[in-house]
């Protein structure tokens, strides 16, 4: 997977923004993930925010995470803030 600063990337259908990334670690500084949720009836993507990010393997692990889901009308319906998240790539069920 090649990730590039300042460059919006496809994750399997999650896109990806970093706003830093070391050259030499591959750690990312100041992301933004957004999705559109596959359930419920969403006109907006959920946002996530993170202050660190690196991917071990095919899973991205983010740190210092703050989550935006809006409704209709440009309404923040939820919202959160975590020490960290885990986002798995690929489906791990099998």
């Amino acid at each position: 997977m090649q990730i590039k600063e300042g460059t919006i990337i496809d994750l399997e259908g999650k896109k990806l923004y970093t706003y830093h990334l070391d050259s030499k670690t591959d750690k990312m500084k100041k992301i933004v993930l957004y999705e559109f949720m596959p359930q419920g009836d969403f006109l907006f993507p959920q946002i996530t925010i993170a202050r660190e990010g690196e991917f071990e393997k095919e899973v991205l692990k983010l740190k210092e995470v703050a989550l935006y889901r809006f409704g209709k009308e440009h309404h923040l319906t939820q919202q959160g803030k975590f020490d960290s998240q885990s986002i798995y790539l690929t489906d791990q069920l099998s």
